[in-house]
């Protein structure tokens, strides 16, 4: 019977090791060294069943082909800069205000819903048309703008999650199809998320996020 991955889950291979991202479950998680092989002879195709096979069923890592999968999310981009290099920092009052506002609603979404849920609502906005090109990164580069001198009064360390929920909100209600990505590194473990307009950061944290391998990109 051929199996595939279970919906909701995102991997990467990092350092050597296969790490997944359950949105639903809102964890991480390694596969141990016995079954990881099994999972990679699964993605060259061969998903004949033996104890290691069944070890991915029983995680729910694995489930039968048609039952609760379904097509993997695409591959995020390798960041490659920030946005924003060379640009003189300058904004408007009014932006400014709007970072903060959409700085505070994102913590609150995330005192009351799941990052599944948010997740949803974010992908479930993809339809709607948006700017390309130099108009798209024009108006990505005076929101970021707003974003990094309001982060000098806001309290950002170690709160990567809403500063990107928050910028990429105000990108999208400007109509610029930025992404959410998040990311993971390893000895020890930590993980990170920004925003990402092609394949340059936003906000200026690149040097930050080119240590972290990018695990899922929400657009």
């Amino acid at each position: 019977m051929p199996f595939k991955i279970r919906r909701g889950l995102s991997w990467c291979r990092c350092a050597g090791r296969i790490v997944f991202l359950d949105l639903a479950a809102d964890r991480y998680f390694c596969l141990s060294p016995c079954v990881q092989p099994a999972f990679e002879r699964m993605l060259a195709g061969d998903d004949r069943p033996d104890r290691a096979v069944q070890a991915l069923i029983d995680q729910r890592v694995l489930v039968p082909a048609g039952s609760g999968s379904g097509d993997p999310r695409p591959a995020p981009r390798p960041a490659r800069g920030d946005l924003l290099a060379g640009s003189p920092l300058a904004a408007p009052p009014a932006a400014l205000v709007a970072a903060f506002a959409a700085h505070y609603k994102a913590m609150a979404l995330l005192r009351c819903y799941r990052l599944a849920d948010i997740v949803g609502r974010i992908e479930a906005d993809r339809r709607r048309p948006g700017l390309h090109g130099e108009a798209a990164r024009e108006k990505a580069r005076r929101i970021a703008a707003a974003f990094a001198i309001a982060g000098a009064w806001l309290r950002v360390d170690g709160r990567c999650l809403p500063r990107a929920l928050a910028l990429l909100s105000v990108c999208r209600r400007h109509g610029v199809r930025a992404d959410l990505v998040f990311g993971v590194r390893l000895d020890p473990f930590t993980a990170h998320c920004w925003v990402q307009l092609g394949d340059e950061v936003l906000v200026g944290d690149y040097e930050q996020v080119r240590v972290y391998t990018p695990i899922l990109a929400v657009r």
